[in-house]
């Protein structure tokens, strides 16, 4: 896989992540916080959950440091929650724009994830450059 490929999985991403947030931003606003969730999360806490998962992966394969876990009463409503993916997109799109053939080949250090929104421990997660299909053996 080369960086092209990987940009293009990314453009792929957000075209997606732009789609929900728009199916969402049509959800009334009740229904966006009900605690009557299908699964673990209403429908705000299953997209903040993505954005920090995409966020948290990027900040790993940076180097940085990783921050709190994004909280839902951070995001009262779709608009606030997608200019922060916009947000990100930015960032993410910054550093592949930075990366090059010979650095994406390239293995990098595993992470140890310091942070879990359960509480629950977890064990070291394998990361790699983006193009690796890096999994988290946890959580």
């Amino acid at each position: 896989m080369n960086v092209a490929d990987v940009a293009d999985l990314y453009d792929y991403n957000y075209w997606a992540n732009a789609r929900v947030l728009d199916a969402a931003a049509r959800v009334d606003a009740a229904r966006f916080v009900d605690p009557e969730a299908v699964t673990t999360r209403d429908l705000r806490g299953t997209l903040v959950h993505q954005l920090d998962v995409e966020w948290s992966w990027r900040l790993r394969w940076q180097g940085l440091a990783e921050a709190d876990v994004l909280r839902d009463e951070a995001f009262p409503d779709v608009a606030a929650l997608a200019a922060r993916w916009r947000d990100d997109e930015r960032e993410m799109r910054a550093y592949l724009a930075g990366l090059d053939d010979e650095t994406l080949a390239r293995p990098s250090r595993s992470a140890r994830r310091t942070r879990s929104p359960s509480g629950s421990s977890c064990s070291t997660w394998s990361t790699t450059a983006p193009s690796s299909a890096a999994t988290p053996r946890c959580c």
